[in-house]
């Protein structure tokens, strides 16, 4: 799904961007939460694609498992 604009050129406003429950694992090694598994509620970028940094090493994080959502 991919985010745009409208005829204004304005983006949606936050509550009426789409999102997604998503489980979000980080898996850099030495990282205090490495394997852990938090279920999240993410914003998709205008592209569509979903990011995500780990809070604890702020390492990106490629391990987003959709459950839920647009």
């Amino acid at each position: 799904m991919q985010i745009t604009q409208d005829v204004n050129g304005d983006w949606p406003t936050l509550d009426e961007w789409p999102t997604v429950e998503a489980d979000v694992t980080c898996r850099s090694p030495g990282c205090p939460v490495e394997g852990i598994t938090f279920r999240e509620t993410m914003y998709r970028n205008a592209d569509g694609v979903l990011r995500a940094h780990c809070g604890r090493c702020n390492t990106p994080n490629d391990d987003i498992v959709e459950v839920s959502g647009a």
